[in-house]
């Protein structure tokens, strides 16, 4: 249990940030399954409220939003680099769950974040490889809807453009609308099998001249999980 004793606040500091990295940490698991751990828990955001503001440490536990102002503002924040990993990679992965329906091309962006801050907790990235893996993920975020005015696609279309681009396809901005074209004529492939085995043909031979047989399948099969009918 927490004490006011003035012996302990040496520790305070210590333990506050390290409380930081606690509640980022455990955003991602569920809620406290035993009364000790609740009251833990509790304590610890108690103790967060009241000195993270002075220590400049609030912001870490807020996500932020990501537009063109994102990293300068990350930069400029007083967050330790971990804690600032964890509060991009959260953000970038709720703003492409938040947005999914609207722009589904998002979707890969927010699980790339989440693979990165997987790696990250792992041990298996470190600070400032992750940050910067980050950061290409920030500007691809706002290059998208960039993209999208620029060339003036339809959402499907768009979509399947993406897609290719970040597959490196040559020719992606013409290849797309006839991908997107092939798309509509099979509304129903989601309910009916016949037309997805006829839709998945047609996506094949589209692509394999694009990108040979070995990505044909991954590729077509990225844009029908992005592309909904």
């Amino acid at each position: 249990m927490l004490s006011p004793d003035v012996s302990l606040r040496p520790f305070v500091e210590g333990y506050t940030r390290l409380s930081v990295l606690y509640g980022e940490v455990r955003s991602f698991y569920a809620p406290p399954r035993d009364p000790y751990e609740a009251e833990v828990a509790s304590k610890t955001e108690a103790l967060v409220r009241e000195y993270a503001e002075s220590e400049g440490l609030a912001a870490t536990l807020r996500l932020v939003q990501i537009d063109e102002r994102t990293l300068d503002a990350l930069a400029q924040s007083r967050g330790s680099p971990r804690a600032k990993v964890f509060n991009l990679a959260r953000s970038l992965a709720r703003a492409a769950e938040d947005r999914a329906g609207e722009q589904p091309y998002l979707i890969p962006i927010g699980e790339r974040a989440q693979a990165i801050l997987e790696d990250f907790d792992d041990r298996q990235l470190e600070t400032g490889r992750a940050l910067e893996q980050l950061g290409r993920l920030v500007d691809e975020f706002v290059q998208a809807e960039r993209e999208r005015r620029e060339t003036g696609f339809d959402l499907p279309t768009f979509t399947v453009y993406r897609v290719l681009q970040r597959g490196g396809v040559a020719g992606a901005q013409a290849l797309a609308p006839q991908l997107s074209a092939l798309l509509a004529q099979f509304p129903n492939r989601e309910h009916n099998a016949s037309e997805l085995r006829a839709l998945k043909a047609g996506l094949y031979k589209e692509l394999l001249p694009a990108v040979g047989q070995g990505r044909m399948v991954e590729l077509a099969d990225q844009i029908l999980r992005l592309v909904r009918g």
